[in-house]
């Protein structure tokens, strides 16, 4: 959970976009 997480907020940054809803 905690990994799925912090690569949604990585790829946040990269892309901009609201992945931790996706995750």
């Amino acid at each position: 959970m905690l990994e799925t997480l912090i690569a949604g907020r990585r790829l946040r940054d990269i892309t901009d976009l609201p992945f931790d809803l996706a995750a």
